[in-house]
């Protein structure tokens, strides 16, 4: 079975993570299918060496809003050419034309897969932005023969109807006995991290807000934030005039997360504005760690007792903080209980595997 997936890059995420994780599963499995990844730019991205360790396949193609009837040429001459048994396609709304191509293609099984939720970005979208977005839900029910969200939240942000749609979370390939660790990364007695692109999605502004208030109380803490993105500068800048540079540090981009969490880290902030689900949140349960997160998220999340859900409105920075004061140590059998569900549930990578691969083989004999 040929498999290909469509997605805008490889750079450091949730989504990113989940095929990394997915092909590392495939590579090990009695019958490998075939990935290939169609990214929509041509530049060097952060996992593509861990999908060609792992037998995948990177397919470039540039796309830009000036380039797009050429990009759907060359999508449609990959799709036709490989003669892949299913494309997966993981661009939200663009999905929809992503699997138009596909049809056109005669790709039989189209699988589009929600990670998000954009509802309020949607909502504030202007005319011509809905009239995209009508569109191509429009396209979405028509040309995909199998719709995913990773949860309730996502699917109502993207699909019109719940036709052909499963909740399947993105699995995480979790590590149950790490290799030793060392690392000179300070640790205080709150360490508080977080994982996420330097966007509006992950609010890091709200965070900085966090440290402050911690600082104003004279807390014994600091903060790691990974990840990189547009709007690194501005949280910087923030940094500075808070003074705030020996409590925040930003680490950049990391392939060690998993150890931070399990050696370093005693508390994981994750104020999001939104999310499909939130993958570093199931890890940092998974590991060990407190867990606060934005009220916003979906329910999804809550995999363990060490798991709190909080709002992110401006007046609610020192009920953070008060949280965060008043974590305590996690017990080891709250660990182990935390570790067995997950371990049982679509978000052990293992599992989901296997359920992705179900999909894939139903829809395919349906169609023949």
């Amino acid at each position: 079975m040929k498999v290909a997936h469509v997605l805008r890059g490889l750079e450091p995420g949730g989504v990113e993570k989940w095929l990394v994780d997915l092909t590392y599963v495939n590579k090990n499995a009695c019958d490998p299918i075939v990935f290939d990844f169609i990214l929509q730019n041509k530049h060097e991205v952060f996992f593509e060496e861990d999908i060609l360790e792992n037998d995948g396949h990177v397919i470039k193609l540039e796309y830009n809003k000036r380039n797009i009837i050429s990009y759907l040429f060359q999508l449609y001459r990959e799709f036709k050419n490989n003669q892949y048994d299913v494309v997966h396609s993981h661009v939200y709304h663009f999905s929809g034309v992503v699997l138009l191509i596909a049809y056109l293609a005669g790709v039989k099984t189209r699988v589009s897969h929600c990670h998000n939720d954009k509802s309020d970005i949607n909502n504030k979208s202007n005319f011509v932005r809905k009239f995209y977005h009508k569109l191509s839900r429009s396209l979405l029910e028509i040309f995909s023969t199998q719709k995913i969200a990773v949860s309730q939240l996502a699917a109502d942000s993207l699909y019109n109807t719940s036709t052909d749609l499963e909740l399947i979370p993105c699995g995480v390939g979790f590590e149950l006995n790490l290799p030793e660790y060392s690392s000179d990364l300070e640790k205080r007695k709150f360490t508080l991290m977080n994982v996420g692109s330097f966007v509006y999605q992950k609010n890091h502004a709200f965070i900085i807000e966090i440290c402050r208030e911690l600082k104003a109380r004279k807390t014994d803490f600091i903060c790691y934030l990974i990840g990189a993105g547009p709007l690194q500068a501005d949280i910087i800048h923030k940094i500075n005039k808070y003074q705030l540079n020996k409590d925040v540090i930003l680490l950049g981009k990391r392939k060690d997360v998993h150890q931070i969490m399990s050696n370093v880290a005693n508390v994981f902030i994750f104020p999001s504005h939104f999310e499909g689900l939130g993958l570093a949140a199931i890890e940092s349960q998974y590991y060990g760690m407190n867990t606060l997160v934005s009220k916003k998220l979906p329910e999804e999340l809550n995999v363990s007792d060490f798991i709190q859900f909080l709002p992110i409105d401006k007046s609610s920075v020192e009920y953070w903080a008060n949280n965060i004061l008043n974590t305590e140590p996690i017990s080891k059998r709250s660990k182990e209980d935390c570790v067995e569900r997950i371990r049982a549930s679509n978000l052990y990578i293992d599992n989901n595997y296997l359920k992705m691969l179900e999909l894939y083989r139903r829809k395919s004999n349906s169609c023949n």
